[in-house]
């Protein structure tokens, strides 16, 4: 008895190996592209958060711009070691372009 089963299963793989080849392929392929979506939804994910942080980033440099202080709006989070501002009440003469 279990050998006639065993027959019948092998002329049933035999007779559809193309439909059963074919089957197995399109599982392969459609996990690959489950696996593919997964990642590029990730990157998706921390490109958004990598802007959102860069946005932060820009409106905190603006306000501090806007508050006065240059150092923290220009530089950001990496100020030089040393640096001078001018005074904003020191006024700069510049030359005139028609003197001369």
């Amino acid at each position: 008895m279990p050998l006639i089963v065993l027959l019948i299963v092998a002329a049933l793989v035999v007779d559809f190996f193309w439909l059963l080849a074919a089957v197995m392929v399109t599982v392969v392929v459609a996990r690959l592209i489950g696996c593919w979506l997964a990642r590029h939804e990730d990157r998706v994910l921390a490109e958004h958060r990598r802007r959102a942080e860069l946005c932060a980033r820009a409106d905190r440099q603006h306000a501090a711009i806007l508050a006065g202080d240059e150092l923290a709006g220009v530089y950001g989070d990496y100020p030089p070691t040393c640096v001078s501002f001018p005074s904003r009440q020191t006024s700069r003469v510049l030359p005139s372009v028609g003197s001369g």
